[in-house]
């Protein structure tokens, strides 16, 4: 009897699960629907909670317990979807588990384990997915962040190159190699050579071009493609814009640059891109101090964590010259983003405005380090060098930068100033004239201009060619008007062409200017002495 019971229960059960599979199907559709929902909604603890659901009604199907994952990345519980994945032996399944599982290492910095992962990523997957280049794309893409966070900038070259090679749509990986000067000027045509842009897609591929280096080789292309998407519906994109603004600021138009920055900031006031980074450069060229201290004080009230925070409240030290305050947020900035190129560069100027070389060149070269493609950091490297003589390691790093750039007219100043330093006149004064010529191209009254001009009297002054070197002191007068520095010179060269009034009237000038200057004073005393007239005893009859 006992054994009919349990028999007959048996069948009963058996019937009664029967009878409930096709509700269990649909129950579990049902959760799936509302997972998906949760999802779109971003409600991720409700996603979480009938995720769960879901796994236990299907019996821990593998989309499903990849469901529950997802939902857990999206809610940012990075360690437990690391640890699910695991527990369901799903990580290396195939290529979406492991993606997750990757992305994961990335959010919490197993830099190291995500390259391991990845290091087998051959092996998992199906042919189906194989094929699927947008998810080897986004694997690419993942190594090569993996390699960046480890100071591999060079992997991290390669395998950006190859998930944007396999797949033009990953921004993220072209983001990378523009905004982190990963690559040179040629490198980047070269590489937008090798994409290949659907019919539909020709607007990427001029949008690609708009934010590749903006040196004067290219600047003409590029603001021929910025013309003609400013004639589409994309004419107010922020992103064109902050394209626009890039080659103002390039060409150093900052005004320009600065009105366009505004503008997009007033249409985005939480935008900390690039388009914050030239904002704040364009603030401090122009010298605004009360509207940068205003900007910075917002961006650091507003995102705290934001590295671009930090990097503009050493900017505003910086300009009202407190620079012991300025390396303190340019070195905060520096740690919380160690590839963040700009703090580098800021942190060594405020080194070398006190001229503390060892500690800017330090600062100098880690920003040569991380910017490969930029010839900013070689240019101030060559400059600091210049300032210790130290003249032939400068050569070698202008050299360095004019490959990278060779239209800047700073590269050709600095190499001025060597064959001035090696007293090779001529050869001096002709790069300062090249100078001139590509500063007056762009624009007429820049502080480059005006020290290209002064550095040129210089070289007249030594050939003794005083008319035309008085000539060149007079423009850069006129660009800026209260130099101390100008009117010392223009006295030195009355001086040495014998006119002794003219010479201690400049001298005059300058000192009033800077009163502290040291060798104008010590000039204006011999100018004195040399200028004094013994008048005879004179005799008179009382």
């Amino acid at each position: 009897q006992f054994q009919y019971l349990y028999i007959l229960a048996r069948e009963r059960s058996l019937s009664l699960a029967t009878s409930r599979s096709p509700m269990t199907s649909s129950v579990i559709t049902n959760l799936r629907a509302r997972v998906f929902d949760s999802i779109d909604k971003h409600m991720y603890s409700s996603a979480i909670f009938f995720a769960d659901k879901l796994v236990s009604f299907s019996g821990g199907a593998s989309e499903d317990v990849f469901l529950l994952a997802k939902s857990y990345f999206l809610n940012k519980e990075f360690h437990r979807t690391l640890y699910l994945l695991k527990k369901n032996n799903l990580v290396k399944t195939n290529l979406k588990c492991t993606q997750l599982a990757a992305q994961c290492m990335i959010e919490t910095s197993e830099w190291q384990n995500c390259l391991e992962l990845l290091m087998d990523e051959e092996d998992v997957g199906s042919k189906e997915e194989e094929n699927d280049l947008t998810l080897i794309s986004s694997l690419n893409y993942l190594r090569g962040r993996a390699y960046l966070a480890l100071e591999n900038r060079k992997q991290a070259t390669v395998w950006f190159r190859k998930a944007l090679l396999l797949n033009v749509h990953c921004y993220e990986a072209f983001e990378q190699l523009i905004e982190n000067h990963m690559l040179t000027s040629q490198e980047e045509q070269e590489l937008l050579q090798q994409l290949s842009f659907d019919q539909e897609d020709l607007w990427l591929r001029n949008f690609y071009a708009s934010k590749l280096k903006k040196y004067e080789e290219q600047a003409g292309t590029i603001d021929t493609l910025l013309e003609h998407l400013e004639t589409t519906v994309l004419r107010n994109n922020n992103d064109l814009l902050a394209c626009r603004a890039d080659l103002c600021y390039n060409k150093n138009l900052y005004q320009r640059c600065y009105d366009i920055t505004k503008r997009v900031i007033e249409k985005d006031p939480f935008n900390h891109g690039i388009v914050m980074t030239l904002h704040i450069s364009c603030l401090v060229e122009l010298r605004l101090k009360n509207e940068l201290f205003y900007c910075v004080h917002k961006l650091v009230e507003e995102n705290p964590r934001s590295i671009i925070s930090w990097y503009g409240v050493g900017c505003y030290y910086y300009l009202i010259g407190n620079n012991e305050c300025a390396r303190r947020y340019f070195s905060k900035a520096t740690s919380m983003g160690p590839n963040f190129g700009p703090a580098w560069i800021g942190y060594g100027h405020s080194f070398s405005a006190q001229g503390e070389h060892d500690q800017a060149m330090a600062a100098y070269r880690s920003a040569h380090r991380i910017l490969t493609g930029c010839h900013l950091p070689a240019l101030y490297l060559s400059m600091e060098l210049i300032r210790v003589s130290s003249l032939s390691l400068a050569e070698q790093y202008i050299s360095e930068a004019s490959k990278i750039c060779p239209y800047d007219p700073l590269i050709f100043n600095e190499l001025g100033v060597i064959r001035f330093k090696t007293a090779q006149y001529a050869e001096a004064a002709n790069l300062f004239l090249k100078v001139i010529d590509l500063e007056l191209q762009v624009s007429p009254l820049d502080e480059t201009l005006e020290a290209a001009y002064f550095n040129l009297g210089h070289c007249y002054r030594k050939m003794r060619k005083f008319d035309e070197a008085l000539a060149v002191y007079d423009r850069a007068l006129s660009i800026t008007p209260r130099n101390a520095s100008t009117y010392a010179a223009m006295g030195l060269t009355y001086h040495m062409n014998g006119l002794l009034d003219l010479a201690i009237e400049y001298y005059h000038r300058s000192l009033g200017i800077k009163s502290e200057d040291n060798l104008t004073n010590e000039l204006l005393s011999i100018a004195l002495r040399e200028n004094v007239v013994f008048i005879p005893e004179l005799s008179f009859d009382l």
